[in-house]
């Protein structure tokens, strides 16, 4: 438990604030991570079902239950034993639990006919009947148009297979990357399959690929050249209006921390006003830019789930000068998962690599990491749970500071995650919102470290008339625009407003393209503009209803206010 307990606690640089009425408490978070209540699934009353405000975690790892002794390995098939006596026990008592997405067919793993079905059908039945969410991958050799097969087997009727087996869909996730018009043509066509289903439980699945989403423009692509989001390649593929215009509604953006992502400190390929700080900021600032830009053009009813990870390595040592951002700590590892959430997050994807997979790097472990994540999570659940609405506070950032900031108000409860990566070696204090109750700003965060407060608010401030909701906060405080130069103060939340990708397990790796001098003047007079069209006030609020039953997507509202407004495991 000692180690478990190490890698799950928030330690002495993350703590807890607590204002009350102007009265502040500050206690250590460092404690642990709160423990699960045993499981109670005896009594039918304290089992869950699964709603569509409910978050979802998914583990590529994970595609069909464990064994009865919590192993992988099961018989080719029960013959005189009941299946349900094989496999793992499914207790949907806590909806922050990993469920399993199999990924059926096309040696992929087992389907739901063939070799092994039986624990396919049998880990979906239990997961049905537990009211935990039903989900599967569809991958390059099982979708209905199979690519970059390789001479490997493909089962392009994997998911007529599943929907035929299946009681209840409620997401399908899909790993299809490579060619536009491979993309394309099996995700229209997936969709089409679902949507068309005669069990709308089946048919009002929520749909996501990786890497897709409603974003025009990419800011956190390490290469300017590649960050229009509707001109995509050698065809201009318009990535942006294809998920928009596909039937898909779960937005995908990728959340994981590259090694590549050093390139982001480079003034030879940001240009002297595009670089973060340092390559520990480039590992936090990226993957929160990723989902905040999807958050930022997200439409109503649509949902969010990143695909998260402990790190992505580059393993050849000829580009070691430019790929060199080492591994995040435990404690930058929790507050990325922290600042998703604050950002909207639905849950998330995870895809985590074992120190076998990246040699250099002896600190990697996917079980360490998967509780991580997952306790991180858990760690805001008494924020978000207290209120049957919450609002998100921000969905900017600012690249150059090193300076990160995520919000949100729930209830009578007011939480800021502040992290301050501008290794300049002084605190921060971030300006807040105009919310009745709360101070002007937090107290001051040390350099290197993450910080979160939780204020609560006086009785009556939930009453919108006493609440002028104040754009980003500015600052004047030099740190947090990455520059000593106080005409460029204000800069904090407004640096990088542009919309958001994430790209292939492999493809941040890709050959550099030509220094592109072109493309990076443009970027920064597109940053210039940006800032000159944020300077009169704008609230970055997005308002999201909770009402703890399933509906359509249709029917669950997120309402943005503003003044103007894996290169894949096989």
């Amino acid at each position: 438990m000692g180690t478990f307990r190490r890698l799950c606690m928030l330690n002495s640089s993350l703590f807890f604030a607590c204002a009350t009425l102007g009265c502040t408490i500050t206690f250590n978070a460092g404690a642990g991570p709160r423990e699960k209540q045993p499981p109670q699934t005896d009594d039918p009353s304290t089992t869950l079902a699964h709603s569509v405000d409910d978050p979802i975690f998914v583990d590529w790892s994970y595609k069909t239950l464990k064994n009865a002794r919590g192993g992988d390995s099961h018989p080719p098939s029960p013959r005189t034993v009941d299946p349900d006596s094989l496999t793992e026990r499914v207790d949907y008592n806590d909806k922050n639990i990993y469920v399993p997405m199999p990924h059926p067919g096309g040696a992929h793993g087992p389907g739901f006919t063939g070799s092994m079905n039986w624990l396919v059908r049998n880990s979906m039945k239990k997961v049905a009947e537990s009211g935990a969410p039903v989900t599967f991958l569809i991958r390059h050799r099982n979708c209905p148009f199979p690519y970059d097969t390789h001479g490997s087997p493909t089962t392009p009727n994997a998911l007529r297979d599943a929907l035929a087996s299946l009681p209840k869909l409620d997401y399908l996730f899909m790993d299809l990357e490579g060619k536009p018009s491979d993309i394309t043509r099996n995700v229209r066509e997936i969709v089409r399959l679902v949507r068309s289903h005669p069990n709308p439980q089946i048919a009002n699945a929520y749909i996501g690929n990786y890497n897709d989403g409603p974003e025009t423009y990419n800011d956190a692509m390490i290469w300017a050249a590649t960050r229009n989001r509707e001109s995509v390649g050698a065809t201009s593929w318009n990535q942006s209006r294809f998920y928009l215009e596909s039937g898909m509604n779960v937005a995908m953006p990728i959340a994981y921390p590259y090694e590549a992502y050093s390139v982001h400190t480079s003034v030879r390929n940001q240009g002297t006003a595009g670089t973060t700080p340092n390559d520990r900021a480039a590992m936090l600032w990226t993957p929160i830019e990723r989902v905040s830009a999807a958050a930022r053009a997200l439409p109503e009813g649509h949902k969010i789930v990143p695909w998260v990870s402990n790190f992505i390595s580059f393993e050849d040592e000829s580009r070691r000068d430019m790929y060199h951002a080492a591994p995040q700590s435990d404690e930058d590892q929790t507050a990325l998962i922290q600042h998703l959430r604050l950002r909207g997050a639905d849950g998330f994807a995870l895809f985590a690599p074992e120190q076998t997979e990246s040699p250099r790097f002896p600190q990697l472990s996917y079980t360490n990491y998967r509780e991580l994540a997952m306790h991180a999570w858990a760690s805001l659940d008494e924020i978000f749970d207290n209120a049957s609405s919450f609002e998100i506070l921000t969905l900017e950032t600012t690249k150059r500071s090193g300076v990160v900031w995520s919000g949100v108000r729930s209830g009578d409860h007011v939480a800021v995650l502040v992290s301050n990566l501008s290794g300049k070696g002084q605190p921060v204090s971030i300006p807040l919102p105009s919310i009745q109750g709360l101070p002007e700003s937090t107290e001051p965060v040390a350099d290197g470290s993450h910080k979160l407060f939780v204020y609560q608010l006086p009785a009556g401030s939930n009453d919108p008339a006493l609440n002028a909701l104040a754009p980003s906060p500015n600052s004047d405080n030099p740190l947090l625009d990455g520059s000593d130069d106080s005409a460029l103060t204000n800069e904090i939340n407004s640096e990088t407003v542009s919309t958001d990708t994430g790209f292939s397990r492999g493809s941040e790796t890709q050959p550099e393209p030509a220094v592109d001098q072109r493309s990076i003047t443009l970027a920064n007079a597109r940053n210039a503009r940006i800032r000159a069209a944020k300077s009169k006030p704008r609230n970055s609020v997005r308002s999201v209803s909770r009402s703890g039953s399933r509906k359509s997507s249709a029917e669950r509202k997120r309402v943005y206010r503003a003044e103007d407004r894996k290169e894949s495991e096989d």
